[in-house]
């Protein structure tokens, strides 16, 4: 699962509103932030709070992914104290589905047959491929359609 939310990088609001993404993890500690009355409603761009996000890598933690943690301040702030940029923010924030190509149910079934199918020109792997479609195959089709019901 992945989330895309869109920040302003205190320092850098020259930059305009970005995207963060994030993690399952992540979306659920900020969702236990948002749904504690006493934080209140923090994207609020006058009494809203900040957040800090701290990334260690994989190498550091000695685990397969980064480890990520944020921290909501106490205090309430402000997104900006200019009010002209507080409403160019808003305004000129793009739009995420701009970045993103949305496929049709067939569009993506198609694709996944295509990577499933089987390589003619190299029968060492066809046989391979052939044994692990053969298992699959007569459910591939079936479970596909179940997925977008």
């Amino acid at each position: 699962m992945r989330v895309f939310a869109p920040v302003v990088v205190r320092g850098e609001e020259d930059k305009g509103v970005r995207f963060w993404e994030f993690g399952k993890m992540v979306y659920q500690e900020l969702l236990g932030v948002m749904m504690d009355e006493d934080y209140g409603d923090i994207t609020d761009v006058v009494k809203g709070r900040d957040v800090t996000v701290e990334v260690i890598s994989a190498k550091e933690t000695g685990k397969m992914y980064p480890t990520t943690t944020v921290r909501v301040k106490p205090n309430q702030t402000a997104l900006s104290d200019d009010a002209e940029q507080v409403e160019s923010l808003l305004n000129t924030q793009k739009n995420i589905k701009e970045f993103f190509t949305k496929y049709s149910f067939e569009e993506m079934k198609e694709s996944l047959q295509k990577y499933l199918a089987v390589d003619e020109e190299n029968p060492a792997e066809k046989e391979e491929v052939q044994y692990t479609k053969s298992a699959a195959k007569k459910n591939v089709d079936d479970k596909i359609d179940e997925l977008f019901d």
